[in-house]
């Protein structure tokens, strides 16, 4: 049965607004039945036994609908939906990356998977596109998982967070660690943040190299994340813990220590390596599993594009997407962030460029009649 708005609304939305046309949801949703079928919609409701609704669930369904409208058609899109059945993130990857370099473009040309002689050695980017008179310019997606360093921070992060959450209500407690800490220095802290709430006014300390602790400073639930107390330590991984009763928040504690991925060498040069050396060259990293790491990878990426390295890659394109919620609707963010290779030995043709440039955006709104 075709899917209707009303239906989605009923069914799918649980009262949330998408900042997408009802008409372009419905296309989204009936595409994604069409070509990956009624079961694997369904797997977003979260299995036996299970109801999910809501814009986390309605979202990725429409915008993976939306995206095969735009590469439909295309050679090797076969693979690539098997693929996306048994949900392979890479896949799920592939796919984002291919609609940003087609979408609304009805003269280029997209082929998944064709086969390319590398060297000595046959290889197949993920896949490949062109408009009339250009030469093919060749992708190679990948989607790196968060880092064992960004998990180990988490799992320390969690366990001060628990153990100083027995403050009393009231209470806020703000910790930038300024180092990995161990045991001891877990039981130092607790010692210290105790001592400094029970003045019950704000009060904000250094402790040595261990951290930096403010209390009492803000209103419990009123949470800022990013702030490191002037010390420009890059990106910041963070975990909050709170109590609410009767819709009132009583105490908060957030814990946040810097972390820094330092894996995009590594994916630069094996992605690379799948790339032919006569035609361009595009490296794309999605980072949705890994967004701490967007900004400081742009660096690292920028530093190894140098005159004898990588010179088969053109552009390196970073991607990162999310649910957020605005004022009145819902929408799917897209963060696109281009680096061209100044030392390739051929560059990512202008309209590739412009294309990759411009798909970033705040809600498909409009995307493209189908090819």
């Amino acid at each position: 049965m075709a899917f209707e708005m009303d239906r989605i609304a009923r069914e799918w939305l649980g009262g949330s607004r998408l900042a997408i046309a009802p008409s372009e949801v419905v296309a989204g949703f009936n595409k994604a039945e069409e070509l990956l079928g009624a079961e694997w919609i369904q797997a977003y409701k979260g299995g036996a036994g299970q109801d999910l609704a809501g814009a986390g669930v309605a979202l990725p369904i429409a915008v993976a609908g939306l995206q095969l409208r735009s590469v439909q058609g295309a050679p090797g899109l076969n693979e690539v939906l098997s693929r996306l059945k048994a949900r392979d993130r890479a896949a799920r990857s592939e796919l984002a990356a291919a609609s940003y370099c087609v979408e609304g473009q009805a003269d280029v040309r997209l082929e998944f998977g064709a086969h390319v002689r590398v060297g000595a050695r046959n290889r197949r980017p993920d896949f490949r596109v062109a408009v009339p008179g250009d030469a093919w310019t060749h992708v190679e997606v990948t989607a790196p998982d968060r880092s064992e360093a960004n998990r180990r921070a988490e799992r320390m992060i969690s366990a001060i967070a628990d153990k100083l959450f027995v403050q009393q209500n009231g209470s806020t407690i703000e910790v930038l660690l300024l180092r990995e800490i161990s045991g001891d220095d877990e039981d130092r802290l607790a010692h210290e943040v105790t001592r400094m709430a029970a003045f019950e006014q704000r009060r904000l300390e250094e402790l040595g190299d261990l951290a930096v602790v403010e209390v009492n400073a803000g209103t419990p639930g009123q949470i800022e994340a990013g702030r490191d107390f002037g010390r420009e330590l890059g990106p910041l991984l963070a975990i909050a813990r709170g109590l609410v009763t009767r819709n009132l928040a009583q105490k908060h504690i957030i814990v946040k220590t810097p972390v820094t991925d330092r894996r995009a060498a590594d994916f630069l040069t094996s992605e690379a390596k799948q790339l032919p050396t006569g035609e361009p060259g595009l490296v794309v990293l999605d980072m949705a599993a890994a967004p701490d790491s967007f900004d400081n990878w742009e660096t690292i990426l920028r530093g190894r594009l140098q005159p004898s390295m990588h010179t088969r890659v053109s552009a390196v394109l970073l991607i990162r997407s999310s649910v957020q919620a605005g004022a009145e609707h819902v929408h799917w963010i897209v963060s696109n962030r281009l680096i061209e290779n100044p030392n390739g030995a051929l560059p990512l043709p202008r309209w590739l460029a412009g294309q990759l440039e411009s798909s970033q955006r705040s809600a498909y709104s409009s995307l493209p009649a189908a090819r």
